[in-house]
């Protein structure tokens, strides 16, 4: 029904049925499968080596010390935290909800076979935030302290949340369209493109992008509109392969 523990949690095989809360502090696992439609919270600790973790719920991961490495997750929602390491992934990731990524060192989700809705992620160290994606993303917000961005999405991109990198630069490639719907900054180059062959692969700029000090390069197969402020150090270049230009009542560009 549920389990709570202080002490290490162990899980070397077979099938754990969780059907409400898994709350321990210490989480190892080497095999089997941890299932049900219950949630799961680790606060200290966290191994997992092989394996999988398949909860209806919500999965929530702490890593007090240290490195995070996650394996087989999913969940309605997942939170990963490594205050004082960074974050990186020896399998997919799944969630229809928020994958929320919060580390000091980097953060590194480059999984093929991530299938993620949404995405929040900060660093406050010097490290990149990566993320490898097959399904439609919202990006909920991005911060960057000292690092790059770079989303490779199989789906369409938009961001609902700002995305900042603060020292360092901007790459989204989406193999489907990309929506800028909230404000983008990065000291370095700021790079969209959207270049899958087809109709859907368009560019649509709807909020402020800016590099204080590098270039803008967005390039579309299809449609590139721009609705909002383009401002960079050195050259803005946009461009479509198949599709047109379009710039709006509200669209500026300064570099």
């Amino acid at each position: 029904q549920s389990f709570s523990s202080q002490g290490v949690l162990s899980v070397t095989g077979g099938n754990l049925s969780v059907i409400n809360d898994l709350n321990t502090a210490n989480y190892s696992q080497t095999g089997g499968s941890v299932t049900g439609t219950g949630s799961l919270t680790v606060t200290n600790s966290f191994s997992q080596l092989a394996g999988s973790i398949a909860l209806a719920g919500p999965v929530s991961i702490t890593q007090a010390s240290g490195n995070l490495a996650v394996g087989s997750i999913s969940g309605s929602s997942i939170t990963l935290a490594a205050p004082a390491g960074a974050i990186s992934q020896t399998a997919a990731l799944v969630t229809t909800g928020l994958l929320q990524a919060t580390a000091s060192n980097g953060i590194a989700l480059t999984d093929a076979a991530n299938k993620v809705a949404a995405i929040s992620a900060s660093t406050t160290g010097t490290g990149n935030m990566a993320l490898t994606n097959a399904a439609v993303l919202d990006v909920q917000g991005i911060t960057v302290a000292n690092g790059n961005v770079d989303i490779d999405n199989t789906g369409a991109v938009s961001n609902s949340g700002t995305i900042t990198a603060s020292a360092g630069t901007i790459d989204i490639t989406a193999h489907s369209p990309i929506t800028v719907a909230n404000t983008v900054t990065a000291s370095g180059n700021i790079t969209l493109a959207a270049l899958t062959p087809n109709g859907s692969s368009n560019i649509t700029i709807n909020g402020a992008m800016s590099s204080t000090a590098g270039g803008i390069s967005i390039q579309a197969y299809n449609n590139f509109i721009q609705n909002s402020n383009l401002s960079a150090a050195l050259a803005i270049d946009v461009g479509s392969v198949a599709g047109s230009l379009t710039f709006g009542p509200g669209a500026y560009s300064i570099g």
